[in-house]
C-alpha cells in the first residue's frame, strides 16, 4: 500500500512503480477518478521491487509512503485453503468507500467472492458474476454466458474503458462467450469453463455492421485498433494466453510495431513473428480464431483450487 501526494495521476503512478494503469486501477476500484492527496492505494509487489522502490523514496523525497518492515511487525499470515464448495467471505471494504467507483463506473456488482476451480477446460465458477447487458463500453452477443469472476470482470471493463479513452474507436466492443453460471461445460467450447476465458470481437472497419458482427477475414479488420485493446489487455500482467490465428498476428505484430513496441515486447508477446516462432509466447496460434481473439485470464492469487 501507498499513499498519493495528491499531483501524481494513475499514469505517473504506473511510470514509478513500474506497474501498468490497468492493472492499478483493477487493485482499486475505490478509488473515484484521479488519486486525491492521501488516499490510499493498493498494489502488489515483489519484495526486492519494494526495497527498491524505498530506496527510490529515500533519495528523491517522493511522497510514497510504504513503511519499512520492523522486526515487530508480523509476518503475513499464509492463507488457508478453501474446503470444497466453500467459499471465505469477502473481505470488508475499505471504512472510507461510499462508493466503489473508478471514474463513473460502480464496481459494487464485482464484490462476491468468487472463484475460478479448476482447469480452464475442465472446471467451474464458484460465487461469479454476470457483465452488464446495459454497458455502452461493450455489447454482449451471448448474455447468458456472460459470467466470470469479479476480478476478471474488473480486469476486462478497466481495459475496455482504457481502449475508448486512448483510441479513436467509437463502438461497443463485442463480447462473445465467457462462461456460464456456476461454469462447467459450454457447448461448443472445449474450455470456458471456470470463468477465465472471454471471446472478443475484434474491432471492424465498416461500422455500418450489427454490434454483434465478427469479421470473417482479416481485411475487415481494424488492426490499429485491435492493437491499442490487446495492449492495454496484456499491460493488465493478468493474462495467461491470447489465442489469434497466425495470419492474424502477423497483422497485429506489425500494428504493434508501427505504434512503438519494442522488438523485446514483440518477442515476448507473439507466437507468430516475420522473423520466426517463440513458443512462449502469450499470443499463440489457435485455428477458427480469425475475428476474435480469445483471452485466458491467469488464475488470482487468492484461488487455491484454480489452474493453469
Amino acid at each position: 500500500m501507498l499513499r498519493a501526494d495528491g499531483d501524481s495521476s494513475w499514469a505517473d503512478l504506473s511510470a514509478w512503480l513500474g506497474l501498468s494503469e490497468v492493472q492499478l486501477r483493477a487493485w482499486n476500484p475505490h478509488i473515484e477518478g484521479a488519486p486525491t492527496e492521501g488516499a490510499c492505494i493498493h498494489l502488489w509487489m515483489e519484495r526486492e521491487a519494494i526495497a527498491a522502490l524505498r530506496q527510490r523514496a529515500a533519495n528523491t523525497r517522493h511522497g510514497a509512503d510504504i513503511p519499512p518492515r520492523t522486526s515487530q511487525e508480523p509476518r503475513r499470515a499464509s492463507t488457508p485453503k478453501a474446503q470444497p464448495d466453500e467459499v471465505a467471505p469477502a473481505p470488508p471494504p475499505p471504512p472510507t468507500a461510499q462508493r466503489e467507483l473508478t471514474g463513473d463506473r460502480d464496481w459494487s456488482w464485482t464484490r462476491a467472492r468468487s472463484q475460478s476451480v479448476g482447469r480452464a477446460n475442465r472446471g467451474r465458477l464458484i460465487g461469479g458474476v454476470q457483465l452488464p447487458a446495459d454497458d455502452p463500453s461493450f455489447h454482449l452477443a451471448r448474455p447468458n454466458e456472460a459470467w466470470t469472476t469479479g476480478r476478471n470482470a474488473r480486469i476486462l471493463i478497466t481495459a475496455i474503458d482504457a481502449f475508448h479513452r486512448s483510441s479513436s474507436y467509437d463502438r461497443p466492443i463485442a463480447l462473445g462467450s465467457l462462461s456460464q453460471r456456476g461454469g462447467g461445460r459450454l457447448r461448443p467450447h472445449r474450455s470456458h469453463q471456470s470463468g477465465r476465458d472471454v471471446d472478443i470481437r475484434l474491432p471492424i472497419k465498416d461500422h455500418s455492421r450489427p454490434l454483434s458482427y465478427k469479421a470473417s477475414h482479416r481485411a475487415e479488420i481494424d488492426w490499429r485498433a485491435a492493437w491499442v485493446l490487446t495492449r492495454l489487455l496484456l499491460e493488465s500482467d493478468s493474462i495467461r494466453y491470447i489465442f489469434l490465428e497466425r495470419s492474424g498476428q502477423l497483422k497485429l505484430h506489425r500494428a504493434a510495431k508501427r505504434a512503438g513496441a519494442t522488438e523485446d515486447e514483440l518477442s515476448r508477446w507473439f507466437q507468430t513473428t516475420p522473423s520466426g516462432q517463440n513458443p512462449r509466447a502469450i499470443i499463440r496460434h489457435a485455428e477458427g480464431h480469425v475475428g476474435h481473439i480469445h483471452v485466458r485470464f491467469g488464475c488470482a492469487s487468492d484461488e487455491n483450487r484454480c489452474e493453469d
